[in-house]
């Protein structure tokens, strides 16, 4: 019964849940918290930090986190099933009606239209990420070192890697300052 209630839970939240992260966590905070008082609001704030910290999607990370405290590693998996299965099933949907209009000249114009949104939208998050990064000249020219070692080809894990060793050294150095 258990598992059954977190899987069906999380359906209904992976399929009316759209926008990522943030409004997953509006779902979660309702449902989790406030109607079926699984956990508490640190709790689900504290899952939320966590999942931000850790690789891939932060709403499944968020959702692992929730299942793995109402019923272990089994529901963990079961809420993660949970809520991705309505997307699949709308990815599946979609992409076999995309595919049968693929080449109609509405369809394309519309694509081009959502590849051009999308992008602006990356942009948008790129340039308030870097906003609220570079605070200061020495992590300005962090993100324009990091940048440039991306421009020239360099994997984004060295990227990432360089400036988080950048990001020591400023430490550092800010630590001897004060001395």
């Amino acid at each position: 019964m258990i598992y059954w209630d977190l899987f069906y839970t999380c359906v209904k939240i992976g399929l009316f849940a759209f926008g990522g992260g943030y409004t997953i966590m509006a779902f979660l905070y309702d449902w989790c918290v406030v109607r079926k008082k699984w956990l508490k609001a640190e709790e689900l704030s504290e899952y939320y930090a966590l999942s931000q910290s850790l690789p891939g999607i932060i709403s499944v990370n968020l959702t692992a986190f929730i299942g793995y405290k109402r019923a272990g590693a089994w529901g963990a998996v079961i809420a993660t099933l949970g809520l991705i299965l309505p997307a699949v099933v709308v990815i599946i949907l979609l992409a076999h009606f995309v595919q049968q209009m693929v080449d109609h000249p509405f369809m394309m114009s519309a694509l081009i239209g959502i590849r051009i949104g999308a992008a602006v939208l990356i942009l948008t998050m790129a340039a308030r990420l870097i906003k609220a990064s570079a605070s200061s000249l020495l992590t300005g020219l962090i993100a324009c070192a990091t940048f440039m070692l991306y421009v020239l080809g360099i994997s984004p894990i060295w990227a990432i890697v360089g400036a988080g060793m950048l990001g020591a050294l400023h430490l550092i150095v800010l630590k001897r300052e004060l001395r």
